[in-house]
């Protein structure tokens, strides 16, 4: 299972997941899009060298950006350990390691029990949890 965030993903176990994010059914919603403004100015173009001159007016349009993540294996994105309160498991991180812990302190409260991420090169990030861990 792939748990988009903004600025990534995390990709593991489906129950891992479910477990650690304390994801529910349908709770992770792939559809969450961010809408973002383009802006082109104006300008001139000419189709044909020599050719005369044709104007192209400036424009503005809002686009919606859905998550993506990489699909070869070989940009996976980094191995890292998750370690909760109920045993640990690798997951992979397309993104920043920054990126995933943003999204992990926005729900805090809402995670299954502290969570810790370590990345391949043994930085430790965490433990990020609840005040109270729920009861399994």
């Amino acid at each position: 299972m792939t748990l988009a965030y903004p600025g990534g993903s995390i990709t593991a176990a489906r129950g891992n997941l479910e477990q650690t994010f304390a994801l529910s059914g349908a709770t992770s919603s792939y559809c969450q899009a961010v809408t973002e403004s383009i802006s082109r100015t104006g300008h001139s173009r000419v189709n044909k060298i020599g050719g005369t001159s044709t104007s192209v007016k400036a424009t503005t349009f809002s686009v919606k950006k859905y998550s993506t993540s990489r699909s070869s294996q070989a940009a996976a994105g980094q191995a890292v350990e998750v370690l909760t309160g109920v045993g640990s498991y690798t997951a992979r991180v397309s993104g920043s390691l920054q990126a995933l812990m943003a999204y992990v302190c926005s729900i805090e409260n809402s995670v299954f029990d502290y969570v810790t991420v370590v990345s391949q090169q043994g930085t430790i990030y965490g433990p990020v949890g609840p005040s109270t861990a729920p009861t399994p």
